[in-house]
C-alpha cells in the first residue's frame, strides 16, 4: 500500500511540471506574476517602439477576450536585460541584443515561431480600447495595453 501512495505522489509532482513551452494566450490568461516560463510565439515590433512576442501577427486578442472594449492584444513585451526585480547575466543581455539584431537583418519568407525562456512579469492594468484602425488606445499610459513582459533569459526558433 505505501509503495503505491508513493508512486502516486510522484505522478502527481511530475504533473505539476511545466513541460512544454506555453501560448501567449495561455500566459495572459495567467494570475501569476514573476514566474520563470518558455513561451512560444511570433516576434514583431522595432527598436523603436521596442519588441514584443505575440500569438499571432495582427495583434488580435486572446479568444474570449472582449474585441473592441476593455481588451489588449495577445502580446508579450520583450526586456532584453535586468528590469522589474529580474536579474540576467551581462551574458545573457548580450546574447538577447544579438539575436534581435540578427532577426532584424533576416529577411524571411515566413514569420517564424520562437520559443523565449524567461520571468514573466505583470504590469497594472489600465482601461484599453481597440480604435476602428485597429490600433489600441490606452490611457493615461502609452504602453498601458502591454498585460505583461518576459526579461529574456533564451531564445530558440523553432522548426516551420
Amino acid at each position: 500500500m505505501r509503495q503505491f501512495v508513493f508512486i502516486m505522489l510522484g505522478t502527481c509532482s511530475i504533473a505539476g511540471a511545466q513541460t512544454a513551452s506555453l501560448s501567449v494566450c495561455e500566459v495572459l490568461n495567467s494570475t501569476l506574476d514573476h514566474w520563470e516560463t518558455t513561451i512560444r510565439g511570433k516576434i514583431s515590433g522595432s527598436s523603436h517602439h521596442g519588441f514584443f512576442l505575440s500569438e499571432g501577427i495582427n495583434a488580435d486578442p486572446c479568444p474570449g477576450w472582449p474585441r473592441r472594449f476593455f481588451t489588449a492584444p495577445a502580446v508579450i513585451g520583450l526586456y532584453l536585460a535586468s528590469a522589474l526585480g529580474v536579474e540576467v547575466t551581462e551574458e545573457q543581455k548580450a546574447s538577447n541584443i544579438a539575436f534581435l539584431r540578427r532577426l532584424r537583418k533576416e529577411k524571411r519568407p515566413y514569420e517564424p515561431t520562437f520559443t523565449i525562456t524567461g520571468v514573466v512579469v505583470r504590469r497594472p492594468w489600465s482601461p484599453t480600447y481597440r480604435r476602428a484602425d485597429g490600433n489600441y488606445m490606452s490611457l493615461p499610459d502609452e504602453y498601458g495595453w502591454l498585460r505583461a513582459v518576459i526579461v529574456m533569459k533564451s531564445t530558440k526558433e523553432e522548426n516551420n
